[in-house]
């Protein structure tokens, strides 16, 4: 009755698979599944239980054996059984958990690699498939300048390559770009001090030129 109440079965319910009986007249099955976990970290185990209700009707027929009541076919007999009823039918399922370091380096090293083939692939289409393939290889990789300037021109050259380099991150930023600076501004830059050369003072009565 538990196992009927769990299910929800009405025995005196219409049967679903037979036209004009009850469910105690054709029958019903129960499913009966059983779930086991395991886990062995942490040292614990679970267990759950479901009932289901099938439409599979519980009703066997068979013939009894053949008797004769005076030794003649005529008078011979044979009995037919019919059963119906309640059928259980149970299902075990289980899983047990453990930790394994060799699968953890499989999956690991297995995504790794994943990576660097899509890498490889998305690169290939953009270099020479794409139709704008010429565009985005400037885009791919950048070079950077030398920051250890040797001399005055080397000196300039980086301080406007850090400037326009600030004013294109501002403007993808959203940011208001910032006014380009003379060469005279660029060059006091933190980045490459410049040398100052000490002027001589002036003396009374002379003019500077």
């Amino acid at each position: 009755e538990q196992l009927l109440a769990a299910a929800g079965v009405d025995l005196d319910a219409p049967s679903l698979s037979s036209v004009g009986e009850t469910k105690r007249s054709a029958g019903v099955t129960l499913i009966l599944s059983v779930d086991y976990r395991a886990n062995l970290l942490t040292r614990s185990a679970d267990y759950s239980y479901l009932v289901n209700a099938s439409r599979l009707e519980a009703k066997a027929t068979f013939f009894g054996s053949f008797a004769s009541t005076f030794g003649a076919v005529p008078n011979a007999t044979r009995e037919v059984f019919s059963l119906h009823g309640v059928q259980l039918i149970f299902e075990q399922s289980g899983g047990l958990t453990s930790f394994d370091f060799f699968t953890l380096l499989l999956t690991f090293v297995s995504g790794l690699a994943l990576v660097s083939i899509s890498k490889s692939i998305t690169n290939t289409f953009l270099l020479y498939l794409a139709p704008r393939r010429n565009e985005y290889r400037l885009f791919l990789r950048s070079q950077t300048p030398d920051f250890a300037p040797a001399n005055q021109a080397e000196r300039r050259a980086l301080a406007d390559l850090v400037a326009s380099k600030r004013r294109k991150r501002a403007i993808c930023d959203g940011q208001p770009a910032a006014p380009e600076q003379s060469t005279e501004q660029t060059l006091v830059s933190p980045l490459a001090p410049l040398s100052e050369e000490p002027t001589a003072p002036l003396r009374a009565g002379s003019r500077a030129e």
